[in-house]
């Protein structure tokens, strides 16, 4: 996925689906949903549970608090920070080395990862 901006809600759920996030640095990450008396939808809450420390991710779930592309690559969750308006061609470039690998490996790989835990 390639961010640049805002990302919120279904958005944000729908970058933390993908296996790569490229986001620009001046990106923000929200899922605001219980600002507004909304439980979050679109796996947001399964991703950020399974990928951050559970204080980290009852304080963006509970609180609908803003993190930026920076603090998210610190945690692990954005692969790469780019330059304003340079996310997506870094992206179209990560995929691109993707596209160099045998299918069937990184599948395999993907399987793997997936059944890890």
């Amino acid at each position: 996925a390639a961010v640049e901006g805002a990302c919120a809600g279904a958005g944000f759920s729908l970058a933390l689906a993908s296996d790569f996030l490229v986001a620009a640095n001046n990106s923000v990450f929200v899922m605001a949903y219980a600002n507004v008396a909304l439980s979050p939808d679109g796996g947001g809450s399964w991703s950020l549970t399974r990928n951050l420390p559970r204080a980290t991710a009852l304080q963006l779930l509970m609180l609908g608090e803003r993190i930026g592309a920076d603090r998210l690559h610190q945690l692990g969750l954005v692969n790469r920070v780019t330059p304003a308006g340079e996310a997506l061609t870094e992206a179209l470039a990560l995929c691109e080395r993707l596209n160099g690998q045998a299918p069937n490996t990184l599948a395999s790989i993907k399987e793997l990862v997936n059944a890890a835990p």
